[in-house]
């Protein structure tokens, strides 16, 4: 399901230190840096629109990573859903979906089951993680994340390819690209969010802003040779890239939409490549391209 979070107030007293907790009718989870904590789901929890609510103060981004506790289909790790926050992103999701509407959430599935959950906590500022809306019974649960995580977010550089990347060129077919490589260790997930969206006061177009996007990781899978980097990007001659790799978004300049992407998760070992490519069809527009990098190994310590 998608769920769009609403920000919410920062509480003036630090939590205490918790490596797990129990989620009740108002849970809220509080860090910095990279932390980890595990989330004991009692009874199986439906959660609506605006009941995963992320708030960053100070900082660029916040991201959290929900993972079950135990192994997936033939013992490899996976994710069950994600929650993204970035500052520069916020007010263009606003100005599309609502005021507040400014975080991005994608739990797979329409509910968390009653298990065990591990949820990966990534900011460079100071984040709170809210579950407000979950129907449950019980006291307000609040902590701070103490679970140690490995892992690391990294902003991708972006490279223009000439021609056509100035203003005074044009912007018809434009391409941009970037990714990075970190080591998740013995097993991980590496994912890549990419975001693009226009400019203050662009003026409005005739026609969609037609723009392709696409993500990438290598190597894909255990026994995969393809070198772990791409100096595009991502191999435009790439044919294995799965089908949801690959994702066309139209959005009109004059309603002010964005376009995000969430590419992955990978799960795999060692070195892992992240990367993508950001194509803009016609000359409507001045795009601004973000693209960020999160690496992790699993295991809450």
């Amino acid at each position: 399901m998608l769920v769009v979070a609403l920000p919410v107030g920062q509480a003036s007293a630090s939590p205490p230190r918790a490596s797990s907790v129990t989620l009740s009718s108002h849970t809220t989870v509080a860090w910095t840096g990279v932390k980890a904590v595990r989330l004991v789901v009692p009874t199986e929890v439906s959660l609506p629109a605006y009941g995963a609510r992320l708030t960053l103060r100070g900082g660029s981004y916040a991201f959290v990573r929900i993972a079950p506790a135990k192994s997936c289909d033939g013992g490899v790790r996976c994710l069950k859903g994600q929650i993204d926050y970035t500052h520069d992103m916020a007010p263009y999701l606003a100005s599309s979906d609502g005021a507040g509407a400014d975080h991005l959430t994608r739990i797979g599935g329409s509910n968390l089951v009653r298990s065990t959950y591990e949820l990966y906590l990534f900011t460079d500022g100071a984040a709170t993680l809210t579950f407000d809306r979950t129907g449950l019974r019980g006291a307000r649960t609040a902590v701070t994340a103490a679970g140690r995580a490995r892992g690391e977010v990294h902003v991708l550089p972006i490279t223009c390819a000439a021609p056509g990347c100035s203003p005074a060129e044009g912007h018809a077919k434009r391409l941009w690209y970037g990714g990075g490589a970190r080591d998740v260790g013995s097993m991980g997930s590496a994912d890549v969010l990419v975001a693009t969206y226009d400019r203050a006061g662009t003026p409005i177009g005739d026609y969609p802003n037609e723009r392709a996007t696409r993500g990438c990781a290598y190597p894909r899978g255990p026994g995969d040779a393809t070198p772990p980097r791409s100096d595009t990007g991502c191999d435009m001659t790439d044919r294995d890239m799965p089908a949801d790799a690959f994702n066309m978004v139209n959005s009109f300049v004059n309603y002010g939409k964005a376009s995000f992407m969430q590419i992955g998760n990978y799960s795999g070992r060692g070195r892992i490549w992240l990367g993508f490519q950001a194509v803009q069809a016609h000359d409507v527009a001045d795009p601004l391209v973000q693209a960020h990098g999160i690496w992790f190994t699993y295991g809450v310590r």
